[in-house]
């Protein structure tokens, strides 16, 4: 008869099969869209550079500590290469954590989640692979087990587990701030919640978690004299979170239905007193929020949602699966299911858009350096500045020019890349005074080639808006030509004898 043990087993077998298999389809990913922009970050950071003074990015900084220490450890491998086993050692942190959560139900489900979750994760395609919200996911199940076991008090070292999930929280935020909202929803799991002295010291021990893992990159950029520079970005982060469309519950009814669905089920089914599910329960609300509390439905803004539904199905499969033959058989089906769902035979099929990125990024990817080569031959040179090198500016989002600085060691006398300074909000005093100081940075130094992308999202404006900027087209007129005119691809400026 087959028992659950073994039902699991088979599963976790096959499971890591697909999964080699994916890497294997996987294995010449390159680096694509948003992680592009975290590997320049990290390049920046390893050879003594700062986010905020360096690089002006709304993004929190320990995304680009874990891009530095990717590249410091797997340069070797070229950067794709390295990049991409950094995002599969990103799953085996995960991995881990999701085996020690599990730990004290049943082993083999933890290593079965873990697997069924690293399938699905690569079979999304390379836009997901090592984006922040993946990277949060061992942060987050790590804060959620040692907040289970301060709940449980099994080994009686509640406020140390309890410190320890303040740290593994903050860490999470420091990558992006939104699990700011997870702690409240755990701590209305707490038994005896209206005992309030209590409550109240566990909540200042979460809070010096919190603020441990944050104070080292406070820290960091006072010794550096950059705390000016972070408080710039903070000014400007409430503006610039206005600006595109918020994910719509209608559009996205049949992702969340499914998982309220599952969520319910579960929760029925569980016997009163689980405090693990409790936990994930929590997880599954805080990755609606994580969703939605954010503009554009990215799909990789669904992956703490993914992970902890996951979990929390898993958590409860043994009950679900039942003792009748039945049950058994359907949770067979299930899982099988799943497997075929995220394996590269549906979701990275050769047919499919998603899957040829990877092609169709490399492809670009040559144009774009052609292109770059071409421009510096024709930008004329600075007597001031005879041995400038190669210096270069651009105005990008994800079409890949963060790439090309890192790879061809440019230089720029200006921290600000992103275009959005120039187009959103722009009659806010604080923006203003940011395209007042990138325009002034690239006047003090011009730089050979000034490049600026069109954006990859249809709802955002195309590069004209940029050019419509009388500051940017002062500039460019003073001393620079069109030289490469890819339409709404991107546009190469070369600098000319007048901005000498």
């Amino acid at each position: 008869m087959v028992t659950y043990p073994r039902l699991i087993a088979i599963f976790a077998v096959l499971a890591a099969a697909t999964l080699a298999w994916d890497v294997t389809v996987s294995w010449h990913w390159p680096l694509y869209h948003d992680a592009q922009i975290f590997y320049f970050g990290g390049n920046l950071v390893l050879h003594g550079g700062l986010p905020y003074r360096d690089l002006f990015i709304m993004d929190f900084p320990l995304i680009f500590v874990i891009n530095a220490a990717a590249i410091a450890l797997l340069s070797w491998l070229g950067a794709d290469l390295g990049m991409r086993v950094a995002d599969l050692l990103g799953l085996l942190a995960l991995g881990i954590a999701i085996y020690q959560f599990f730990k004290g139900e049943c082993r083999r489900t933890g290593i079965a989640a873990a697997l069924l979750f690293a399938c699905y994760h690569i079979a999304l395609g390379p836009m997901i692979a090592n984006q922040r919200d993946f990277w949060m996911l061992p942060f987050l199940v790590a804060g959620c087990h040692f907040f289970a076991n301060y709940l449980e008090d099994s080994d009686g070292q509640s406020r140390r587990n309890l410190l320890i999930s303040g740290v593994c929280v903050g860490a999470a935020m420091m990558i992006k701030p939104l699990p700011v909202v997870l702690p409240p929803m755990l701590f209305l799991i707490r038994p005896h919640l209206r005992a309030w002295r209590t409550l109240a010291v566990d909540v200042v021990v979460l809070g010096m978690g919190v603020v441990i893992a944050a104070l080292p990159f406070i820290m960091w950029f006072a010794a550096r004299g950059a705390l000016g520079d972070v408080i710039r970005v903070l000014r400007y982060l409430p503006i610039y979170s206005r600006y595109g469309p918020r994910p719509s519950i209608l559009a996205d009814a049949e992702k969340i239905f499914v998982v309220a669905t599952l969520a319910c089920l579960v929760a029925a089914s569980t016997a009163r007193g689980s405090i693990r599910t409790g936990v994930l329960l929590a997880g599954c609300l805080y990755g609606l929020a994580h969703f939605y509390f954010q503009a554009f439905p990215w799909p990789q803004r669904l992956h703490p949602l993914r992970v902890f539904v996951i979990l929390l199905v898993f958590y409860n499969l043994r009950r679900l699966a039942g003792a009748q033959l039945l049950p058994k058989l359907a949770t067979a089906t299930a899982l099988a299911a799943a497997l075929v769902v995220c394996s590269p035979a549906v979701l990275a099929d050769p047919r499919r858009p998603d899957a040829d990125q990877a092609r169709r990024e490399y492809a670009k990817r040559a144009m774009r350096e052609a292109d770059l080569a071409r421009a510096f031959t024709l930008a004329a040179s600075d007597p001031a500045r005879p041995d400038d090198g190669l210096t270069m500016h651009f105005f990008d989002t994800v079409e890949g020019f963060y790439y090309h600085q890192a790879a061809l060691h440019a230089t720029t006398p200006s921290n600000c890349f992103s275009p959005s300074i120039f187009f959103v909000e722009p009659q806010e005093p604080a923006v203003q005074a940011l395209q007042r100081r990138c325009i002034a940075q690239l006047r003090r130094s011009p730089p050979k080639l000034i490049v600026i992308a069109g954006f990859s999202y249809p709802y955002f404006d195309r590069y004209y808006v940029i050019l419509d900027n009388p500051l940017m087209r002062s500039f460019l007129d003073e001393g620079y030509r069109l030289v490469v005119d890819r339409g709404d691809y991107y546009r190469i400026y070369a600098r000319t004898a007048r901005s000498r």
